[in-house]
């Protein structure tokens, strides 16, 4: 005999959310913690809304709990559902209300003869199961459109929000160089604000075209033997695209001069530097060595730079003894160790290439009237050029600083800005090097959104053709940094096309960048595109993959035997993961913090240095310090190591503070930092 089945007196449930047309999830969740809602119930529902226009938080429960979520929910903006289940109820005596529930609407009403429902006017013995489906599938469709109509109109807001942001910025900015005497340090002013939504358009206009992405790239087309005649062809394209925006019959000349520069077309003709010593004569480029010094230090009184034989430097040209620049602080703030070398004690060669990174800080920055000023008169030094390693470093900064310039180039000298990069980085004799200098200026060029994404394109493609003169061990290292240069510039096309809302052509350019991690040529260039992706994915709301991209990352990172490299490795993947916040990435620091303390000499030296400038770039000043610290007071470190040490701390250290300042918006912190750093390098 069968048992009985259980009956019950009490109605059931299920709880429905859904979110209403132009309201955001991060002001559902401010109002949800304010309703009472426990926080991991709003997580998981945030999570859900997400991926879909509605979410089921409950099922079958009683009515109580069924109006209580009802009520909070509400509170909290989002529109509650509650749908009656079905259940087996005790039979309860009574008289029949002579209402009947119309199949098509739903609605409980009294049928006349003719059975035609009075609220929906369908009669209800004409309905099919076809018309129910269509019904509620008409429902579904309704709410997804007004789901997405809600996420475009959010991303449209928050797009317009950005540019406002950035033309107020600009005009902040320009306000701030006035008021400290900087000169065209604002990379554009307040006319680059005013047009950024315009070239934002005109960037999306270019990625529909099908031009936002790596299609064609592959790692066997780039690093094999490659046909010589196509890949000119492809460049030859690729500049013929950057004249696109330039005026019928423009050129360099006519260019410059509608941006109020001289009419020759010449960047060393019309160089300031040039200029000043020349009188403002066109050509006037004969100028002496003596001449080009004087120039210099005059340009760097006027911005504040003071150098050896300038007024206010020290006795013979040396800076004073420091901890740092200032000689009071080290790398991200901490005190000078007592027995601190003075920086006069670091060799020539070290302090110009100490030199030549400030010149690609400042043009980051967008000082690029300074970086360009400090750069000529370096190169102007006869030791320098005699120097091949020296003259090597200087093209380098040379084709980055120039990248950098580039965006505010007119669109009719664009493109002969470009092919003089790209030569010039070629002359560079070290091949190594040479492919480096191409490969950075591609990613620059990628960062900068006012410019045509073929051009940082161009820049690798050049870059690709060089990777196979270098020999040995160098090869592999080039073919690495080239793939994350590669990710780099995907990273930056995906931004592009997230800030206009095409996500699904964003997560489009994330597979692509799986499918390089998939190729990649070592364990370190892997670890850096898990960064990439990591950063990318977040850009997506793809947290959990987010997550996993880090972890395998970090695992590659972690193969690293040498804690010296490690600590670099994790210094690059946390610059391109985004900063140092994730919980992994603190774990991974922590650990080799922990296997470099026991250790002596130059290999904990090196790698209590790399982590401290990893926490410079983040802003963690206080972390910084306390590396420094541990750097600093390392045992059994000959003369030669403690002087690379303390550059790198010292001054480097500086370095990456002042841009971490820059960024905050403490322009003034900044500014003394870097003008403190002028008067010990130049």
């Amino acid at each position: 005999m069968n048992a009985p089945q259980a009956t019950e007196d009490e109605a059931r449930f299920d709880v429905v959310v859904r979110m209403p047309a132009g309201r955001r999830l991060e002001d559902v969740a401010k109002l949800a913690d304010a309703a009472g809602i426990r926080p991991d119930h709003v997580e998981t529902v945030m999570k859900a809304l997400r991926n879909g226009p509605a979410a089921k938080i409950g099922a079958a429960v009683n009515r109580q709990r069924a109006e209580k979520a009802r009520d909070q929910f509400t509170r909290a903006g989002l529109s509650v559902e509650l749908t009656p289940v079905l259940s087996l109820s005790a039979v309860t005596t009574g008289a029949f209300d002579n209402l009947f529930t119309c199949p098509n609407c739903g609605q409980r009403v009294t049928l006349p003869e003719n059975r035609q429902c009075p609220n929906c006017t369908v009669f209800v013995d004409k309905v099919t199961d076809e018309m129910i489906l269509r019904r509620k599938l008409r429902e579904k469709e309704r709410a997804a459109l007004d789901f997405r109509t809600a996420r475009d109109q959010q991303h449209a807001e928050k797009s317009a929000k950005e540019s406002l942001e950035a033309q107020i910025r600009a005009e902040i900015r320009k306000e701030l160089e006035a008021e400290y005497g900087i000169k065209g340090g604002g990379g554009g002013g307040v006319r680059k604000g005013v047009v950024a939504a315009a070239v934002l358009a005109l960037a999306a206009a270019a990625f529909v075209g099908g031009r936002g992405t790596s299609a064609g790239w592959t790692m066997a087309g780039l690093f094999g033997s490659g046909n010589a005649n196509s890949q000119a062809a492809k460049a030859g394209k690729m500049l013929d695209k950057l004249d696109a925006g330039a005026a019928a019959g423009g050129s360099t000349a006519a260019a410059a001069a509608a941006y109020g520069g001289p009419a020759t077309g010449d960047p060393d003709v019309d160089d300031p530097l040039v200029q000043a010593a020349g009188g403002k004569r066109v050509g006037a480029k004969g100028i002496s060595v003596e001449q080009a010094v004087a120039a210099a230090q005059t340009l760097a009184k006027s911005v504040g730079y003071k150098t050896a034989g300038t007024d206010g430097a020290a006795a013979g040209g040396n800076p004073a003894p420091t901890g740092s620049a200032d000689g009071t602080a080290a790398a991200g703030g901490a005190p000078a160790a007592a027995g601190a070398a003075p920086a006069a004690s670091f060799s020539p060669r070290v302090r110009t290439l100490l030199a030549f990174d400030l010149t690609r800080l400042l043009a980051e920055l967008g000082q690029l009237p300074r970086s360009r000023e400090m750069l000529k008169a370096l190169r102007a030094i006869p030791a320098h050029a005699a120097d091949a390693a020296l003259s090597t470093a200087a093209g380098v900064a040379d084709a980055e600083v120039r990248a950098w310039t580039l965006a505010s180039t007119a669109p009719g000298a664009l493109r002969p800005a470009a092919e003089r990069l790209i030569s010039d980085a070629q002359a560079i004799a070290d091949p190594f090097w040479r492919t480096k200098a191409l490969m950075q200026a591609g990613v620059i060029a990628a960062r900068q959104p006012h410019l045509p994404p073929e051009l940082a394109r161009l820049f690798l493609n050049k870059s690709a053709e060089g990777l196979k003169t270098i020999q040995g061990p160098q090869q592999a290292a080039a073919m690495g940094d080239w793939t994350v240069a590669l990710g780099e510039v995907l990273l930056a096309e995906a931004t592009a096309r997230a800030k206009v809302g095409q996500w699904t052509q964003a997560r489009t350019i994330g597979a692509q960048l799986e499918a390089m991690i998939a190729q990649a040529p070592d364990a370190s260039a892997g670890a850096r595109l898990h960064a990439i992706d990591y950063q990318l994915k977040s850009l997506t709301g793809e947290a959990d993959k987010a997550a996993g991209a880090l972890a395998a990352g970090l695992a590659l990172a972690a193969r690293e035997p040498d804690l010296a490299e490690r600590a670099a490795l994790l210094r690059a993947m946390a610059a391109l993961a985004g900063g140092t916040a994730d919980g992994a990435m603190a774990t991974a620091i922590e650990s080799v913090k922990t296997a470099a303390l026991p250790k002596n000499g130059y290999e904990r030296a090196r790698a209590m240095t790399m982590l401290a400038l990893l926490h410079a770039d983040a802003g963690m000043r206080a972390r910084a310090g306390e590396y420094t610290q541990l750097a600093l007071s390392t045992p059994q470190l000959d003369a030669a190591e403690a002087m690379e040490l303390h550059a790198d701390l010292l001054l480097r250290g500086d370095m990456v503070t002042a841009k971490s300042l820059h960024g905050a918006g403490l322009y003034a912190d900044a500014e003394a930092m870097l003008r403190r750093l002028g008067e010990l390098l130049l």
